[in-house]
């Protein structure tokens, strides 16, 4: 009898395996969701077949991918691999746990990249100086740098180390600003600063270029839902969501912006219907783009402020806008002459986050451009 149940037991086991796959497979063929707003990227999308496919054979691969990405269990089950990771590897996919409930992502320097990077700083900062204009460059922390407190106690931080000697012994003339090490200064679900940091590092180069700072701003809160790119690659669940605060003052919804040639769909300096989406962070300005530009109006008469930039510098510029004509350039999305560029300016601010500097082909594209 005990042989006999264990076998209905198996078959049930067997079947209800085959019915829960079986379901999944017909259910991702009806249409569903293009994009994972959890993890705020597109999905796979049915291949269209073609005899190379078949003959090469990528079309069993390409049919997988859809069917695993579109399955409609997929949300429940990245949540449980994601568990499974961070209790068998200490992380999940790249992101760690830290002490007080917060992510951050795992450094993955790659020193190929991060040399060719410096190098090509050290060619614009030559053109600059050339120039005749005045440059400012900053390279800001990345979260593990700026509250190593919080780090699981199994991190080795040696290695975090190395990029920032590298940088010292390559570019002395960067600005590292100490004052940014602090764990409040960063969201707790993404890599970006808070705008509290970006108003800290605002005052310490007006003070380096004997600038006077505004003080009249209005620290406001502008949502308190804000889960991150962290919190997106991780994919673990319960994870408390940041705040985003902006500095706002009088007059800043009367600032022009122009996004890659185009006037930008938003009032001022601040995408509030961004607010309503995974990519909270783009609420400063719309985020990502090839080149920015923020102006007073066609009469703005003002200095011109070349800055090139990552997407750290979103948080920054409604401050920089209050006292120059900003041209900013993002090297990955625009090939834009450096030459040109230096040209038209007045002065010229280098400003990125050291994650993007090790890590992406960052600056090249500037010496590429014609």
């Amino acid at each position: 009898m005990k042989k006999r149940n264990f076998a209905r037991v198996n078959l049930f086991l067997l079947l209800s395996a085959g019915a829960f796959f079986f379901a999944g497979g017909v259910l991702s063929l009806f249409p569903a969701p293009a994009v994972s707003e959890s993890e705020n990227r597109t999905l796979a999308a049915f291949p269209t077949l073609d005899r190379r496919l078949f003959f090469e054979g990528e079309a069993g691969e390409k049919i997988n991918l859809y069917l695993t990405e579109r399955h409609p269990a997929r949300a429940f089950l990245r949540r449980f691999d994601a568990v499974i990771s961070l209790l068998r590897e200490g992380e999940s996919h790249g992101v760690l746990l830290c002490r007080d409930g917060s992510l951050m992502r795992r450094p993955t320097p790659n020193f190929s990249i991060y040399e060719k990077n410096l190098r090509v700083l050290r060619t614009l900062s030559a053109r600059v100086d050339e120039a005749g204009k005045p440059l400012s460059v900053c390279v800001l922390p990345r979260r593990v740098d700026a509250a190593p407190e919080l780090l699981p106690p199994y991190y080795d931080k040696e290695g975090d180390r190395a990029v920032w000697e590298t940088l010292r012994s390559a570019v002395p003339q960067a600005l590292t600003f100490p004052s940014l090490y602090r764990a409040d200064l960063w969201y707790r679900t993404d890599h970006h600063w808070q705008s509290d940091g970006a108003y800290i590092c605002y005052r310490e180069l007006c003070a380096l270029r004997g600038i006077t700072p505004y003080e009249d701003f209005t620290r406001t809160a502008l949502s308190a839902a804000f889960l991150g790119t962290a919190d997106a690659a991780a994919g673990l669940p319960h994870i408390a969501p940041d705040t985003i605060f902006a500095y706002r003052f009088a007059g800043d919804a009367d600032f022009c912006v122009t996004r890659d040639g185009n006037p930008a769909d938003f009032a001022g300096l601040y995408d509030e219907a961004k607010l309503n989406t995974r990519d909270g962070y783009a609420v400063f300005l719309g985020g990502n783009c090839g080149v920015l530009t923020v102006d007073a109006g066609e009469d703005d008469a003002r200095e011109t402020l070349l800055l090139v930039r990552d997407s750290f510098a979103d948080a920054l510029i409604p401050f920089l806008a209050r006292h120059f004509r900003v041209v900013a350039v993002d090297p990955r999305y625009a090939a834009v002459p450096f030459s040109d560029m230096i040209a038209r300016a007045d002065r010229v601010l280098v400003l990125c986050g050291m994650q993007t500097l090790s890590e992406v082909d960052f600056l090249t594209p500037l010496l590429r451009a014609k």
